[in-house]
C-alpha cells in the first residue's frame, strides 16, 4: 500500500441545492444573494467576530489604563536628586497632571467601548440572535 492508494482528506460532499428555485426550475439570483447578505449578517460567526474585536479594543484600553496609574503612583513618590527639578515639579506638578489627564481620557475611552458593546448587543437582540454570541 502507497500514498497514492489512499483517497485525500480534501474530498468534499457534493452540495445540495436548497436555494429556491421558480418553477421553470431556474434560480432565482436576485433572492439568493440578498438571503446570503441578510443571513451573513445574521450568522454567529459574524457576531463573534464583532464582539471579539471590540473585546479586544476593550481589554487593550483597560490595560493602558492599568500602566498610567502605575505611572501615576510612582510619578507621586518620584525623588528627583536635582534640586531645580524637585522645586520645579513639587510647584506645578506637570508629570502628574500630565498623566491624571491621559487617565481620564483613558477612562472615556473605556466608557465608550463599554457603550459600543451596549448597543451591539441591543443591534443583537434586534436581529434575533443569541446573547451568547457576544460573549
Amino acid at each position: 500500500m502507497t500514498n497514492d492508494d489512499i483517497p485525500s482528506a480534501n474530498i468534499s460532499a457534493p452540495a445540495s441545492d436548497t436555494t429556491d428555485t421558480k418553477t421553470d426550475g431556474k434560480k432565482d439570483a436576485g433572492q439568493a444573494k440578498k438571503g446570503d447578505a441578510e443571513e451573513d449578517t445574521k450568522s454567529e460567526a459574524y457576531w463573534r467576530k464583532r464582539f471579539a474585536k471590540v473585546h479586544g479594543q476593550l481589554d487593550t484600553a483597560e490595560k493602558e489604563l492599568d500602566v498610567l496609574q502605575r505611572e501615576l503612583n510612582t510619578n507621586q513618590v518620584q525623588y528627583y536628586s536635582d534640586p531645580q527639578k524637585a522645586m520645579t515639579e513639587q510647584h506645578d506638578r506637570t508629570d502628574i497632571n500630565d498623566k491624571t489627564a491621559k487617565i481620564d481620557a483613558k477612562k472615556k475611552e473605556i466608557e465608550g467601548i463599554k457603550q459600543q458593546i451596549s448597543d451591539m448587543e441591543d443591534e443583537l437582540r434586534k436581529a434575533g440572535g443569541d446573547s451568547g454570541w457576544a460573549r
